[in-house]
């Protein structure tokens, strides 16, 4: 496959993006290039890898770790059920045994109340419950865009016998509430959740619907023993503002909340449609929230389209990563991504700096949100590049680390991909466990054939 960028966006009911059920968007215009890789290698190694159908395919989020060891994540289709024909998706849990790991299913997605095709990764509180959002499903069927319903928020519990057990938070139902939600979703101390939605909010024309173009909301635990949704803030194609939001959101210690949106914003690059923005919401003290725009990307030096959400360091740097943009020679005229980061100012606002532009040989188009270890370190994904060898030339994607220092930061690719065994296209982000062990997944590879996917360890 070739490597895609979301320049201009079209809505297909299947991709991987070639192969997994992903309506966030993909371009019409490739980059396709020869590389060259002079990687630092780690130790890699397999722990699953998906066979498709029943046992899940196409693991596009990040995994997350509970204090046992144990890593849990979902694939966007595969399991029982025939969502879309493909399968709606699965919770899976792989748990350490000697040298080895047992894989096991915590839910299978049926496309009912409990959701479909989760295409996000998890969190888990203190209690080891597990929260997902689905991208389809709920019983309100009012989102005929992709498929039956408008996406789920899930709770999974763990019980005394091993069980698992499901409830469903909040049904989206379009308009107002949000339609399809496409990443995970934040917790606050109080146990409350934040996230965004691609659709919904208002009836703008956004990527090419008359839906709306996102929102982000919140959920709060209510007396009766539901969850009550509020809308925090509703993205609108005008005004500078940003539109469809891919990513979640990061929350700092004075309740404000951070994002990216894909498009939108002042510029007038990427086809026209907007580079994106990263944006900072402020609760007021009449319930309301303000939205201000920190950084509108220009799809030049700076990057664009960035699909990842943001990270923030002890010192209240933000990081992020924009999916295109860069030197313009690489990776033809898009670039291959950047990544930058944000320091706040004392008069409010915020400076901007790429630490990182991607040259094709190192990787390119990072679409997961960085994650940074204690000692400020930055670890992350590009879906190509590395490996000149694999995926028509193409790469097939790679794991990275940027150290800080007095001179800047270095830049270290710990792994590139070939494909079999160990996957190709790496589309989420990684979590670090506190032997500093990186764990993540691919969306395609294993197999010889190149279905359906490999959840990886990295050792340093």
């Amino acid at each position: 496959m070739k490597y895609f960028c979301p320049s201009a966006f079209l809505l297909l009911p299947l991709s991987s993006k070639s192969s997994r059920l992903l309506f966030a968007m993909v371009a019409v215009a490739a980059i396709s290039f020869s590389l060259e890789v002079s990687a630092h290698a780690q130790t890699e190694s397999v722990l699953y890898t998906f066979f498709g159908t029943e046992g899940g395919q196409y693991p596009g989020s990040t995994p997350v770790l509970d204090a046992a060891g144990n890593v849990y994540g979902t694939t966007t289709s595969g399991g029982l059920s025939t969502c879309l024909g493909i399968g709606c998706g699965i919770v899976f849990e792989l748990s350490p045994s000697g040298t080895s790991w047992n894989f096991s299913e915590v839910h299978t997605f049926s496309g009912g109340a409990d959701g479909s095709q989760p295409l996000a990764g998890m969190i888990i509180d203190s209690a080891g419950n597990l929260y997902a959002t689905t991208g389809l499903g709920g019983n309100d069927h009012s989102c005929p865009v992709l498929g039956p319903g408008c996406g789920t928020v899930q709770e999974f519990s763990p019980s005394s016998n091993g069980t698992w057990m499901q409830k469903t938070l909040v049904e989206f139902n379009g308009a107002g509430t949000g339609w399809y939600p496409l990443d995970a979703v934040t917790m606050d101390a109080a146990g409350n959740l934040y996230g965004t939605t691609e659709y919904g909010g208002s009836t703008d024309f956004c990527n090419g619907e008359n839906g709306g173009c996102g929102i982000v909301f919140k959920l709060s635990p209510n007396s009766s023993g539901g969850w009550t949704e509020t809308v925090l803030h509703v993205f609108h194609s005008y005004s500078g503002d940003g539109y469809v939001p891919f990513s979640g959101v990061a929350l700092d210690a004075a309740g404000n909340l951070y994002g990216t949106t894909v498009k939108g914003g002042a510029s007038s690059h990427c086809v026209g449609f907007g580079c994106g923005i990263v944006y900072k919401l402020s609760p007021n003290s009449d319930g309301t929230w303000t939205e201000t725009i920190l950084h509108t990307f220009t799809g030049g030096n700076d990057g664009g389209e960035p699909t990842a959400g943001v990270v923030f360091d002890s010192k209240g740097n933000l990081y992020g990563a924009a999916l295109v943009g860069g030197k313009p020679t690489a990776c033809s005229s898009p670039g291959c991504g950047t990544i930058f980061e944000m320091s706040p100012k004392s008069n409010g606002s915020w400076s901007f700096h790429v630490i990182h532009t991607f040259t094709r040989s190192d990787g390119a188009g990072p679409w997961g949100t960085p994650v940074l270890d204690a000692k400020g370190n930055l670890y992350g994904t590009t879906q190509v590049g590395g490996d000149s060898t694999c995926n028509n030339g193409s790469g097939c994607g790679t794991v990275f680390k940027m150290s800080p220092s007095s001179t800047g930061w270095k830049f270290t690719t710990l792994h590139a991909f070939t494909n079999s065994p160990d996957g190709f296209e790496p589309e989420a982000g990684v979590a670090l466990d506190q032997s500093g062990n990186i764990f993540g997944t691919t969306v395609n590879g294993g197999l010889s054939t190149g279905c359906c996917g490999t959840v990886f360890e990295i050792k340093p």
